[in-house]
């Protein structure tokens, strides 16, 4: 099993770390799917950078509650 990285320090590395996450999955991922992929990240906080990053265009949301890289 590989260790997972870190969560980021900083908001923009976080969005970063988001973003790619998004842009390297197959499917839409809900928010705690994105979250366990970090050592440390709280799913709210992912939460909270997933609709940033929608808001910004970056990222749809699906009827689900998931969301995928736009």
């Amino acid at each position: 099993q590989t260790k997972k990285p870190p969560w980021p320090k900083t908001l923009p590395e976080q969005i970063q770390a988001v973003r790619a996450v998004l842009e390297t999955a197959n499917t839409p991922l809900e928010p705690e799917v994105v979250a366990r992929q970090f050592q440390r990240a709280q799913r709210k906080k992912v939460a909270e950078l997933l609709g940033t990053l929608e808001t910004l265009g970056q990222a749809q949301q699906t009827e689900g509650g998931e969301y995928r890289a736009a």
